[in-house]
Protein backbone atom coordinates (compact mmCIF):
# COMPACT_ATOMS: atom_id res chain seq x y z
CA UNK A 1 0.00 0.00 0.00
CA UNK A 2 2.37 2.49 0.83
CA UNK A 3 4.36 1.85 -2.37
CA UNK A 4 1.24 2.60 -4.51
CA UNK A 5 0.83 5.92 -1.87
CA UNK A 6 3.63 7.29 -3.04
CA UNK A 7 3.83 6.58 -6.76
CA UNK A 8 0.39 8.06 -6.83
CA UNK A 9 1.86 10.78 -5.06
CA UNK A 10 4.70 10.91 -7.33
CA UNK A 11 2.98 11.27 -10.49
CA UNK A 12 0.07 13.86 -9.28
CA UNK A 13 3.44 15.98 -8.46
CA UNK A 14 4.91 15.35 -12.27
CA UNK A 15 1.33 15.61 -13.67
CA UNK A 16 0.90 18.97 -11.66
CA UNK A 17 -2.72 18.73 -10.62
CA UNK A 18 -3.62 22.20 -9.90
CA UNK A 19 -6.77 20.85 -8.01
CA UNK A 20 -4.80 19.17 -5.36
CA UNK A 21 -3.07 22.39 -3.81
CA UNK A 22 -4.91 23.80 -1.22
CA UNK A 23 -4.14 27.40 -3.04
CA UNK A 24 -2.01 28.15 -6.23
CA UNK A 25 -1.84 31.52 -5.25
CA UNK A 26 2.27 31.74 -3.84
CA UNK A 27 1.96 32.42 -0.32
CA UNK A 28 4.10 31.40 3.12
CA UNK A 29 3.47 28.74 5.74
CA UNK A 30 4.71 30.12 8.64
CA UNK A 31 7.58 29.51 10.38
CA UNK A 32 8.72 27.10 7.06
CA UNK A 33 12.51 27.74 5.71
CA UNK A 34 11.67 26.05 2.22
CA UNK A 35 10.60 28.64 -0.86
CA UNK A 36 6.75 28.88 -2.35
CA UNK A 37 8.03 26.08 -4.78
CA UNK A 38 9.09 23.63 -2.42
CA UNK A 39 6.33 24.69 -0.02
CA UNK A 40 3.73 24.21 -2.70
CA UNK A 41 5.21 20.84 -3.58
CA UNK A 42 5.53 19.49 -0.33
CA UNK A 43 2.08 20.38 0.32
CA UNK A 44 0.52 18.43 -3.01
CA UNK A 45 2.31 15.07 -1.50
CA UNK A 46 1.68 15.69 2.00
CA UNK A 47 -1.90 16.16 1.34
CA UNK A 48 -1.56 13.27 -1.12
CA UNK A 49 -0.17 10.74 1.19
CA UNK A 50 -3.06 12.00 3.76
CA UNK A 51 -6.09 11.69 1.81
CA UNK A 52 -4.74 8.07 0.49
CA UNK A 53 -3.63 7.09 4.40
CA UNK A 54 -7.02 8.51 5.75
CA UNK A 55 -9.69 8.35 2.85
CA UNK A 56 -12.55 8.37 5.57
CA UNK A 57 -11.96 12.29 6.35
CA UNK A 58 -13.79 13.88 3.62
CA UNK A 59 -13.21 17.15 4.85
CA UNK A 60 -10.79 19.80 3.27
CA UNK A 61 -7.35 19.77 4.75
CA UNK A 62 -5.37 22.34 5.71
CA UNK A 63 -1.35 23.08 6.37
CA UNK A 64 -1.52 25.74 9.24
CA UNK A 65 2.53 26.25 10.06
CA UNK A 66 5.29 24.51 10.08
CA UNK A 67 8.35 24.68 12.49
CA UNK A 68 12.33 23.92 12.04
CA UNK A 69 13.48 20.99 13.29
CA UNK A 70 16.44 20.78 11.88
CA UNK A 71 17.81 24.03 10.33
CA UNK A 72 19.78 23.83 6.77
CA UNK A 73 22.82 22.34 6.67
CA UNK A 74 25.30 22.03 4.01
CA UNK A 75 27.45 23.39 0.88
CA UNK A 76 25.56 26.47 -0.55
CA UNK A 77 25.33 27.81 -4.34
CA UNK A 78 26.76 31.38 -4.81
CA UNK A 79 23.32 32.71 -5.05
CA UNK A 80 22.66 31.28 -1.25
CA UNK A 81 20.64 28.51 -2.61
CA UNK A 82 21.07 25.11 -0.41
CA UNK A 83 23.26 22.65 -3.07
CA UNK A 84 24.04 19.87 -0.55
CA UNK A 85 22.76 18.59 2.75
CA UNK A 86 18.99 19.85 3.85
CA UNK A 87 16.55 20.30 6.79
CA UNK A 88 13.71 19.12 8.16
CA UNK A 89 10.77 20.45 9.33
CA UNK A 90 7.09 19.37 11.46
CA UNK A 91 4.42 20.90 9.10
CA UNK A 92 0.91 20.72 11.52
CA UNK A 93 -2.15 19.26 9.44
CA UNK A 94 -5.77 20.29 10.35
CA UNK A 95 -7.50 17.33 9.25
CA UNK A 96 -11.51 16.43 10.45
CA UNK A 97 -11.34 18.22 13.39
CA UNK A 98 -7.60 16.98 14.60
CA UNK A 99 -4.79 18.33 14.04
CA UNK A 100 -1.84 16.06 12.91
CA UNK A 101 1.72 16.83 13.30
CA UNK A 102 4.12 15.06 9.61
CA UNK A 103 7.88 15.29 9.53
CA UNK A 104 8.95 16.98 5.77
CA UNK A 105 12.57 16.52 5.31
CA UNK A 106 14.30 18.72 2.40
CA UNK A 107 17.12 16.97 0.76
CA UNK A 108 19.28 18.38 -1.91
CA UNK A 109 20.72 16.51 -5.15
CA UNK A 110 23.94 18.56 -5.52
CA UNK A 111 22.41 19.83 -8.59
CA UNK A 112 19.94 22.31 -8.18
CA UNK A 113 16.70 20.03 -7.43
CA UNK A 114 14.93 18.88 -4.04
CA UNK A 115 13.89 15.50 -2.71
CA UNK A 116 10.81 15.89 -0.19
CA UNK A 117 9.59 12.97 2.13
CA UNK A 118 6.86 13.55 4.36
CA UNK A 119 5.78 10.88 7.05
CA UNK A 120 3.25 11.34 9.84
CA UNK A 121 4.39 11.70 13.69
CA UNK A 122 2.54 9.03 15.84
CA UNK A 123 1.99 10.84 18.82
CA UNK A 124 1.50 8.32 22.02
Amino acid sequence: MKVAVWVFCLLALMVGDDSIAQSEAPRTLPGSVADTLLQRDATRILILADMAAYSSCRQERVILWADVIEPPKGKRFPGGGLRTGGWTERWQLWRCGKMVPYLVKFMTDGKGGTFIKVSVIVEK
